[in-house]
């Protein structure tokens, strides 16, 4: 029986050391546990204010919910200053607008007062020099020309005309209040090109396309464009990337997919200095 009771107190013993170790064992781990989140705490707490730091350094300030950056003041100047910047002129409905006020739907008229003929023509390098195709007043006694706005007035004075180079050159009555349009240089292959024109008699149609390329053939010179244009478009502006005349609608290929024809701006100018020199208006 002693021996029994023994026994029994040496294995209760065992288990209360045992009960002791198992718990000192368990503390342990949750010490080291806080320590290692500790230690991440104050990695995280590095890392924040090394990103405010540079943040501070690089000028950019981000709002609470980091879904809004404000760009430092030379970064937005350069942002404005490329939205502001130059447009072309067949992006800009208002500067297309404008060039229209000086573009004019033709009508001829032979002798006996009959219609002969439509066309388109426009106002450059003076207020009352007018410029169309030489073949929209073939045979006309006079021409009418309707504007923008809707206003009409009588030409019946030609200046110089050129059927090779297929221009002509009008004289604008006093009292009509035209601005000039600016002439450009010959195009390049590619650029964006805009056409304003009275097509079927409907006043200053606007079309676009590009130049496709210039047709020479001796004393010859042509401008090819795929801006659409048809009957009532001849002697109307061809415009460039800039809003500057480069080109008078002359005709179209009929067997041609959308290619069309027009003479250089530049011969016009040849004629228009002949007036100047040879005559007086």
């Amino acid at each position: 029986m002693r021996k029994a009771h023994a026994y029994r107190f040496r294995a209760a013993v065992l288990i209360l050391l045992l009960s002791i170790l198992l718990t000192s064992c368990g503390d342990s781990k949750s010490a080291d546990g806080q320590a290692q989140q500790d230690i991440r705490d104050q990695k995280e707490q590095i890392s924040e204010n090394g990103a405010e730091q540079a943040d501070k350094r690089s000028g950019v300030k981000k709002t609470i919910d980091d879904t809004n950056v404000e760009l430092p003041l030379s970064l937005t100047v350069t942002q404005e200053a490329k939205r502001d910047g130059p447009e072309s002129f067949a992006d800009s409905p208002q500067r297309i607008e404008r060039a229209a006020a000086s573009v004019v739907k033709l009508e001829a008229f032979n002798h006996s007062g009959d219609r002969i003929g439509t066309g388109s023509g426009f106002c450059i390098y003076e207020p009352d020099i007018l410029v169309t195709a030489a073949h929209v007043i073939v045979n006309a006694e006079y021409l009418t020309a309707t504007c923008d706005n809707g206003e009409t007035f009588r030409i019946d004075r030609f200046l110089n005309g050129s059927e090779e180079d297929d221009i002509a050159i009008c004289l604008i009555p006093e009292g009509v209040n035209l601005t000039p349009l600016p002439a450009g240089e010959t195009p390049q292959r590619g650029e964006r090109l805009v056409v304003i024109g009275s097509q079927f008699g409907v006043v200053n149609l606007v079309t676009q396309g590009n130049l496709s390329g210039i047709y020479r053939n001796g004393t010859v010179e042509r401008l090819l464009f795929t801006a659409p244009v048809s009957s009532g478009n001849s002697g109307g502006p061809v415009f460039n990337s800039e809003g500057a005349v480069v080109g008078i609608v002359s005709g179209t290929y009929d067997k041609g997919q959308n290619l069309n024809i027009a003479s250089p701006v530049s011969l016009a100018e040849v004629l228009y200095k002949t007036t100047i020199t040879e005559s007086e208006r």
